[in-house]
């Protein structure tokens, strides 16, 4: 069962676009990073990302900001009784979070519902840039392809640039953090492994420290534990690894 991720009763500060030239305004920032002009205050209200109640967000991923705007996909229409391939407008929101980028599709007349309809992790993005002359659009790019946005707020040059580099940045730090993830992997092995690994790095290691108690402990030549017969604690192979591993690098 989809367990759906409620923000409703929970408070959220949404910060508006600049008053004096409709840039994008990240949530605390003081003045308008295009303009100059002082920020307005923002908002405690959810009026203006209502599909807040009907998106699914993972552990620690949050809103960074969202734009009002359209999704332009390929279509096909029938001119004169015969299929052409056209260009369809879909309205809704751009949503940047600290862990991708998502759009929903607003859909119904006078009964609102909102559906993501594309979901592109912030780590694949390989491109973002604008586009057009007279329409212009937002062009954000993966290994899948390319998708158009035409975004209330993000409609020259001008705009666009604090708009970048508010994405820019969130892609940044989500590698970040993924890199940092993959040196948190947690190692399994057994003390004959152990061994292996020390023998290699220089290092022999007849006795350790419990982590308990302090008291010496014999280094088993297999299995995944030991038992320290002084305090009866368990101690893991993976638990002295790590501290040898500090010691050989």
């Amino acid at each position: 069962m989809q367990k759906i991720f409620k923000y409703i009763k929970s408070k959220k500060f949404i910060m508006p676009n600049c008053p004096k030239c409709g840039a994008a305004i990240s949530i605390g920032e003081t003045r308008c990073p295009v303009c100059g002009a002082d920020a307005p205050p923002e908002k405690d209200d959810t009026s203006q990302m209502p599909w807040l109640g009907s998106v699914i967000l993972e552990p620690g991923e949050r809103v960074v900001k969202s734009w009002s705007g359209d999704h332009e996909v390929a279509s096909v229409v029938t001119i004169n009784g015969v299929p052409t391939q056209g260009k369809t407008r879909k309205h809704g929101y751009f949503v940047l979070t600290n862990r991708k980028i998502f759009f929903v599709e607003e859909r119904g007349l006078f009964q609102k519902s909102y559906h993501v309809s594309i979901t592109v992790p912030l780590e694949e993005i390989n491109g973002i840039s604008i586009g057009g002359i007279v329409s212009k659009y937002v062009s954000l790019s993966d290994e899948h392809g390319e998708n158009i946005f035409h975004l209330d707020g993000v409609g020259n040059d001008q705009l666009f640039a604090p708009f970048r580099e508010l994405v820019e940045k969130q892609i940044e730090e989500r590698r970040k953090e993924l890199e940092a993830e993959k040196s948190r992997l947690v190692v399994n092995i057994d003390f004959e492994g152990l061994k292996q690994y020390m023998e290699k790095g220089g290092l022999s290691l007849k006795t350790f420290k419990c982590p308990q108690c302090s008291a010496p402990l014999d280094l088993p030549d297999s299995g995944n534990s030991v038992k320290c017969p002084y305090c009866g604690s368990t101690v893991l192979a993976n638990d002295v690894f790590e501290r040898v591993r500090m010691l050989i690098g």
